[in-house]
């Protein structure tokens, strides 16, 4: 996070969507940073959309074996998607913002029920608190 201040910084309000794209192509250690953002990507590009597809099964309700007719489908459709995105948008940054604009507010209004229920799991609580889950006699620092 620091590094990204620090890259914003560096050009402000002038700074590309992808800050990587602010730097000269001559410049060592941004090509470097744009090779392993690359690795980066095409790395955890397959954990990724399995975790889509997984969950796409689930939303649906139906099950997919390795290799079923359902799973190719998904597979083929998913792809294609991604694929024709890919060629149409231009920016980059947008995607980026976009990612980080939903993940964030996943993370905000998802956090706190996820702290309770962990809560409610985990720690000692007394009755009352049970009911709130907001008081807690544990020293956990979730729970807390």
């Amino acid at each position: 996070m620091l590094i990204m201040v620090f890259g914003f910084n560096t050009f402000g309000g002038n700074s590309a969507g992808v800050v990587l794209n602010n730097y000269s192509v001559r410049d060592g250690l941004m090509n470097i940073g744009r090779l392993l953002m690359g690795v980066s990507v095409i790395g955890s590009y397959p954990f990724i959309f399995a975790g889509m597809k997984n969950g796409l099964l689930a939303l649906i309700k139906r099950e997919g074996d390795a290799g079923s007719e359902l799973d190719k489908k998904i597979v083929r459709v998913g792809l294609a998607a991604i694929t024709a995105l890919a060629l149409v948008l231009e920016n980059a940054g947008f995607v980026v913002s976009f990612n980080g604009a939903l993940m964030g507010s996943a993370i905000v209004s998802k956090f706190t029920e996820c702290r309770r229920a962990f809560c409610y799991m985990t720690c000692s609580l007394t009755s009352f608190s049970r009911l709130s889950l907001y008081r807690s006699t544990s020293s956990h620092p979730l729970c807390s």
